[in-house]
């Protein structure tokens, strides 16, 4: 895994293809349970891979949202993340790659217009 982000860092694109092969299949088992269709759950997964931050800590975040609305104004959703340095933290080989996920309720405030 660690020559894959290293690679990932380098914009390699065979590591790039690589991990994303690595992780399709775990991100469709979980988007298949809650999507529609096999469509949309192929667009989802897609999306979430091509969510990448390169910016400040230079950490690649792969995730995406998966919604329910439960009612008019509440909606249940979940977001399997894969966060991962593309560059040297720190001192050591201690490894900072985060698999996790998030779980919220949402409730949407009505605004009444004039």
């Amino acid at each position: 895994m660690q020559l894959l982000l290293q690679g990932c860092k380098k914009n390699d694109r065979e590591s790039q293809r690589l991990l994303y092969q690595h992780y399709y299949g775990y991100a469709m088992s979980i988007c298949v349970r809650y999507c529609r269709s096999f469509e949309e759950s192929k667009e989802i997964v897609n999306d979430g891979f091509m969510k990448v931050n390169k910016e400040w800590f230079k950490v690649m975040n792969v995730s995406l949202i998966l919604q329910k609305k439960l009612n008019n104004r509440f909606y249940f959703e979940f977001e399997p993340f894969l966060k991962a340095p593309l560059a040297g933290v720190g001192e050591g080989e201690v490894s900072l790659v985060s698999l996790g996920a998030f779980f919220n309720l949402r409730f949407d405030i009505p605004i009444n217009k004039p």
